[in-house]
């Protein structure tokens, strides 16, 4: 077993010892070594892409974990959008009963209709849209 390392640092002496064994001459060995050294930068190269995708990927999983802060399926209390609301972001949320709909959004908008009368000192104004009730289409 060689240490890759050292046959690309010592590449002729590497040649030079391997030359001296049976059925190796100085032509054979440095076409050997020639060849480990093209499988070396072939390896190295695709560690590198390898590497570049995974740091992509890293991205793309903080990205998706982030929409995700915001994004709550089926939210019930809806404390992620009251959070987002009061922060002055925007927010998405899924939720396929009405009544559990409703009840949020009036929630959402009794939190906000609070904030706004809450005394903060000074001029400061509360963050956040109001979010009113609507109804539902009939099935």
């Amino acid at each position: 077993m060689h240490d890759i390392k050292q046959i690309r640092d010592s590449k002729d002496i590497f040649i030079a010892g391997l030359a001296k064994r049976a059925g190796f001459g100085p032509e054979k060995a440095e076409d050997a070594v020639a060849k480990v050294l093209e499988l070396d930068n072939t390896w190295r190269g695709a560690k590198a892409a390898f590497e570049q995708h995974r740091a992509r990927q890293n991205e793309a999983s903080r990205a998706i974990g982030a929409a995700k802060a915001s994004f709550k399926p089926r939210q019930r209390t809806y404390t992620t959008a009251v959070a987002a609301t009061r922060l002055g972001r925007d927010w998405v949320g899924i939720e396929l009963n009405a009544t559990y709909r409703a009840l949020a959004l009036d929630r959402i908008a009794a939190m906000v209709v609070r904030d706004r009368t809450r005394p903060q000192g000074g001029d400061a104004q509360p963050k956040g849209h109001h979010h009113e009730p609507t109804q539902e289409r009939a099935a």
